[in-house]
């Protein structure tokens, strides 16, 4: 159990997310939960606010503050704002593949799903809470940060399915 008791500044300087994603695979319906870290806590945000993220993974699926977020996983009640979240395929703000319950959490940072010429359906899934909603539950969140799929590489495989809250 992770409970944030003040709002962050991270300055954004480069970190990490919890339960990153894995940079050997490509998503596909029910492997998310064979990658080798996933975010099995709770994670209560107490209406506090992480501001300055700055999360850099263009090689990896499954990045966001929490990258994979497993059936028994819980993030609520947190806004992250001002900053960026990049990854190769299932980037979300709050989650990058969920398999969890989303509650109360708010988007203000913009997130980015890289293009990687060498990289099948790079470029792909991207939303404001969640890149990739496998199962579980997004309930009462909301997005106002942009939301890109890049295609830098002009392939019909590239840049598609982005949404606002969920990719």
């Amino acid at each position: 159990y992770i409970e944030i008791t003040k709002s962050i500044n991270l300055n954004n300087q480069k970190i990490s997310p919890i339960g990153l994603g894995d940079t050997t695979k490509n998503l596909i319906e029910g492997e998310w939960a064979n990658f080798k870290s996933v975010f099995k806590g709770t994670l209560n945000g107490n209406g506090n606010i992480i501001t300055g993220i700055n999360i850099n993974e263009p090689e990896v699926c499954g990045v966001g503050l929490i990258g994979v977020l497993d059936t028994v996983g819980i993030i609520e009640n947190l806004t992250i704002y001002d900053g960026q979240i990049i990854g190769k395929t299932c980037v979300g703000g709050i989650v990058g593949v969920n398999g969890g319950t989303i509650r109360n959490c708010t988007n203000k940072v913009t997130i980015i799903a890289q293009d990687n010429v060498d990289e099948a359906n790079s470029g792909n899934v991207a939303g404001g809470i969640v890149g990739w909603h496998e199962k579980g539950f997004v309930e009462n969140c909301t997005n106002y940060g942009s939301i890109i799929t890049k295609n830098d590489s002009l392939l019909d495989s590239r840049g598609k399915m982005a949404g606002g809250s969920v990719g």
